[in-house]
Parts: structure tokens; C-alpha cells; sequence
């Protein structure tokens, strides 16, 4: 099953939904399909049995259509399949602010959810075919209150699913930091943090699959200078005081864009770029992908104190240096 469009089955749905979602909103966009073969065993299955509505209005980041949907649960209502117009509503409301309307991933299946769904807190366990939760949802689409309110609210209701894998080991920090949501970043290490130093740094330390942090992540994302060959050097004779002196300025130059979540990480956590123990280090992949001032930002707010593993038995070291002559 691909499908993955918003659902209205009865023609004066459809037209409802248009005019809500198009209503004071000229560049809104909207797609309405319809599907009349009801979802097998098989796709209900592959779905992971999150809520439509509720996966789509996490990645609007409308935490008043949320908190609709768990008033719903709460008064232990059957599961919102099929929108009400307040939802729509809010949905709206929250496109217009942003300057979009996105309707997406909603499916029909109001006759069909698992009876499992009605359990007491089974809303926000339900995952997508990755395995993503809303939080992952939301935690990679936007920055700004509505989304970090949004993700508030469903550490509230469960705080398990800030540590929530997905299918291939990713954290909705992972995601946040993927999507460069600096914003999104921080708020979900405050929400770990507000449960003391030691969730912060399981939250931090979290490895997917690929034994990647969501440091990882944000080498990746975060845009980073090439020096030229004398800082290189510098770098690598970094036990050197004056050395490290450069280094320090040369990461203290860099701009603030370059390095933001970067900073935000290795600051909430210096010991960070130390994970994993085994693998691929965020400096040698900062080296890797020549992003130099990322590696020097590393160093400096590691205090020295970081990993220089990495592939096939090489080191950062060994990578800087093959950088640096031209060798590969």
C-alpha cells in the first residue's frame, strides 16, 4: 500500500474539506482522493497503526488539533477516523499562519482500527511503517511554538517517546537534528534535561543503528569551511599550544549558522563527540566531508577530550593527514 493522500469517501466531504482547508488561504493546497477497496490485514499491519489524523496534524505542527484528538481518547470516544470540522478548523488556522495548508498521509480506516487502538494512552503509540511516533513526525518538520508546544504536550502524555526508536534506530532527536530544527533541538534536550543530568545525557548519547548520535546528524546538516593547508596542519599538531590557540579562534569564527546545533549538542554534552565507542567519529566524519571548522568547533568544545575513530581502520588523524597531502 502506497497511498498516501488525504481520504474523503463521501462527496460532501470532500467539498467540506476543500472549503475549510481553502477558506482565507490562496495558497493553500490540498489533495483529495478517493479509495473505495477497504485496507487489507496486510496494510493495516504495514501501517504501524498510527491515526492519520494524527500523523498529519503533527506534521503541521497544530497541537489544538492534537489536544482534540486526545480529548477525544479521554472521553473514550471511538478513534477520529474521519475529521470533524473544529479539527479542520484547526488545521487551517495553523496553515494560514504558516502559509500552507499540506494535507497528507491521511487514509481511510474509521471502520477498520484495531481494537487495540482503544486502550487508555494508545493514540501517540501508534507509528508509521518506519516506525516513526508523532513526535518524530513533529520533530522534523518545523521550529517555531506551535511546534515545540506540540511536542510539549506529547512528553506530557508520554515521556517514554522522547527515547522512542524508530525502525532503523533514530530518536526524534535524530530527527530534529537532520531537519536542522535548531529550535527543536533544544527544546527536546530541556525536556530530557528537566528530568534530571542523566536523562539529558541518554537522550544525547542515543545511537541509532549506524551507531550514530544525532551529533552525527548535525555535522551533516551544518554547512562547514574548508581551511587552508597551514590551519590543517595546525589542527592535526594540536597538542601544540599554539595550536591549539588557532584553533580556538578559528572555531570561534566560524558563523553561527555553520555550527548551531553542532554547538547546541557538544554544549549540553562535551563528552558527546566520544560516541560511539566503535565506529565512525563525528570528527572524523566533520574531516570526511571536509567540513573543517566543524571539526575545529569539536575539538575546542570537547575540550580535546573526543574521539578520533573511523573507517577501515583509519583515525581522523590519519584522514587529516591524507586530506592535507592530497592522498587518497
Amino acid at each position: 500500500m502506497d497511498a498516501k493522500l488525504m481520504v474523503a469517501t463521501d462527496p460532501g466531504d470532500v467539498k467540506k474539506l476543500k472549503d475549510v482547508l481553502n477558506k482565507e488561504d490562496a495558497v493553500a493546497m490540498v489533495v483529495v482522493t478517493a479509495r473505495s477497496k477497504k485496507p487489507s490485514e496486510e496494510d493495516r499491519l504495514l501501517a504501524g497503526n498510527i491515526n492519520p489524523l494524527l500523523l498529519m496534524s503533527a506534521r503541521m505542527g497544530s497541537w489544538e488539533a492534537l489536544n482534540n484528538l486526545l480529548d477525544s481518547e479521554d472521553a473514550k470516544k471511538p478513534p477520529m477516523m474521519i475529521p470533524t470540522q473544529e479539527f479542520l478548523e484547526f488545521l487551517a488556522g495553523v496553515g494560514r499562519a504558516h502559509g500552507r495548508v499540506a494535507a497528507r498521509d491521511v487514509e481511510e480506516g474509521g471502520d477498520h482500527q484495531p481494537a487495540a487502538s482503544l486502550a487508555d494512552g494508545a493514540l501517540l503509540k501508534g507509528v508509521t511503517p518506519d516506525g516513526d511516533t508523532a513526535l518524530h513526525a513533529v520533530a522534523s518538520n518545523g521550529d517555531g511554538q506551535d511546534f515545540l508546544k506540540y511536542a510539549g504536550i506529547i512528553y506530557d502524555r508520554d515521556r517514554g517517546l522522547l527515547f522512542a526508536k524508530n525502525h532503523k534506530g533514530d530518536t526524534p532527536l535524530h530527527y530534529a537534528a537532520r531537519a536542522g530544527r535548531s529550535e527543536m533541538v533544544s527544546h527536546l534536550i530541556d525536556l530530557a534535561e528537566s528530568e534530571g543530568p542523566d536523562t539529558k545525557l541518554r537522550l544525547l548519547r542515543m545511537e541509532n543503528e549506524l551507531h550514530e548520535t544525532a551529533l552525527h546528524e548535525a555535522v551533516r546538516v551544518e554547512d562547514g569551511r574548508i581551511l587552508d593547508q597551514k590551519h590543517r596542519r595546525a589542527f592535526v599538531n594540536a597538542a601544540d599550544p599554539a595550536g591549539e590557540e588557532k584553533n580556538k579562534d578559528d572555531a570561534d569564527g566560524a558563523p553561527a549558522e555553520e555550527k548551531n546545533i553542532v554547538k547546541l549538542l557538544i554544549g549540553a554534552d562535551p563528552e558527546l563527540a566520544n560516541y560511539p565507542a566503535v565506529g565512525i567519529s563525528p570528527l572524523y566524519l566533520a574531516i570526511m566531508l571536509e567540513k573543517s571548522t566543524i571539526a575545529l568547533t569539536l575539538y575546542d568544545m570537547s575540550g580535546g577530550n573526543l574521539s578520533y575513530s573511523g573507517a577501515h581502520g583509519r583515525n581522523a588523524l590519519h584522514l587529516a593527514i591524507l586530506r592535507d597531502t592530497g592522498t587518497h
